[in-house]
């Protein structure tokens, strides 16, 4: 699925999550938030950056399907390294679910070292925290799990430095890019399991994406994508190929001169084939 008509406001608006930082993308049981982040390995993939894609809730093969749509050969970045695909391991009776994050910590981790010199940032991009949560009975190691892959000074960030290092050790110092790098992250927020960790995880995303449905019978809106940014990005660490920000703003505060206003919104309609973004509703689309 893609923008129609040729217009994509959900990059404009979603572009402030790609420049760093944890972006926390929030669904619900009665309404998935997975078709945003599909959304971001669009806007990712062709804005260069290498993505490490780790599924739980869909299979890599299903992404191939949708991304097609979208006019995303997904194959061709896996060749060139700029998609590594990272798939959650199957649980086991019995299973503490220590074995399956340490996997996917190490798979992650690998996959980030490997990224292609000429990337212009790296994302993480989790399709399903929620799903992972469930694999993992033990708090504890959910909670471990969470401070290094989601925080974006944690293992992962390190370990995207030093192969910055490595990779381009024969480049003079002030020829090295810093990258962007940033983690994206799928969740349900109304499973009562998954409250303390995701109230937690919520307070430390830098920008949050929530989608809702609409109340009632509205005939060409199924509901309201909200992205609300919370911490200003580095500017100097944004690609100039992701598109500036632009929307209606409701801020709860100041914004700085230059930065994305702090709260955007756009009703969406799901086609088969496109998503149709609006920045605002008439009576037409009520009916």
């Amino acid at each position: 699925m893609q923008a129609a008509q040729g217009i994509d406001l959900f990059s404009q608006v979603a572009g402030v999550g790609c420049s760093g930082g944890l972006t926390l993308v929030k669904g619900s049981l009665e309404l998935s938030g997975l078709f945003l982040v599909q959304q971001y390995l669009r806007i990712l993939l062709q804005n260069g950056y290498a993505v490490i894609l780790v599924t739980a809730e869909q299979s890599l093969e299903r992404y191939k399907y949708v991304t097609k749509k979208m006019g995303i050969n997904l194959p061709s970045y896996q060749q060139s390294g700029h998609l590594i695909c990272v798939e959650a391991p199957i649980a086991t009776p019995g299973d503490s679910g220590h074995g399956s994050l340490r996997h996917i910590f190490t798979a992650v981790q690998h996959a980030v070292r490997q990224r292609p010199v000429q990337a212009l940032g790296l994302a993480v991009l989790f399709d399903s925290l929620t799903v992972l949560a469930s694999l993992c009975p033990s708090p504890e190691d959910w909670t471990g799990f969470l401070h290094y892959c989601c925080g974006t000074g944690g293992a992962f960030a390190a370990s995207s430095q030093a192969t910055t290092e490595e990779q381009q050790q024969q480049q003079p110092a002030e020829q090295r890019p810093q990258v962007p790098y940033c983690v994206i992250a799928g969740v349900y927020d109304d499973v009562p399991d998954d409250r303390a960790w995701l109230t937690s995880l919520e307070h430390r995303a830098d920008v949050v994406v929530s989608v809702e449905p609409l109340p009632g019978r509205i005939a060409d809106v199924d509901g309201v994508v909200t992205v609300t940014r919370r911490a200003v990005p580095q500017p100097a660490a944004t690609p100039q190929q992701l598109p500036a920000p632009s929307g209606q703003a409701t801020p709860s505060g100041g914004s700085a001169p230059g930065c994305a206003p702090l709260r955007q919104s756009l009703y969406f309609r799901a086609g088969e084939l496109a998503i149709k973004w609006m920045q605002h509703v008439t009576a037409r689309e009520l009916l």
